[in-house]
């Protein structure tokens, strides 16, 4: 259930997991839109959890981070809002966050369960 156990499916050239999960996410656009449009701040919630505890479809080109962060510029766009303006208060706290999860993924073991949410709440918080 997170990802562990799940055959690795990429393509041949390995750098092109992110076109093809984003040509995925291009074609099911139509039902993200219905999805986003629906949902409220609560839906991108759980998005972004599904992502931080990487539950998700082991199938070749579902990938968690292209979705979640698809959905995300989806989610905002739909909502008129302004990314930077939205988390322009959240700079110093998110800095910290990032710090320290950098830190912590420095010293977890990589074959740890907890090396992958680390790593994805040092990039989520890196975005921000």
């Amino acid at each position: 259930i997170f990802g562990s156990g799940v055959p690795n499916r990429k393509p041949f050239l390995v750098p092109m997991w992110y076109i093809r999960d984003l040509i995925v996410c291009v074609i099911a656009s139509p039902l993200i839109r219905c999805f986003l449009k629906y949902c409220s701040a609560a839906g991108l919630f759980v998005l972004m959890l599904l992502y931080l505890l990487n539950i998700g479809l082991p199938f070749s080109g579902f990938s968690l981070a292209a979705l979640f962060f698809f959905c995300a510029g989806g989610w905002f766009r739909i909502r008129q809002k302004d990314f930077i303006g939205t988390f322009s208060k959240a700079g110093w706290p998110a800095f910290i966050v990032s710090v320290l999860s950098w830190g912590v993924s420095i010293f977890v073991d990589t074959s740890s369960l907890f090396f992958l949410p680390v790593q994805r709440i040092f990039v989520i918080s890196t975005i921000i």
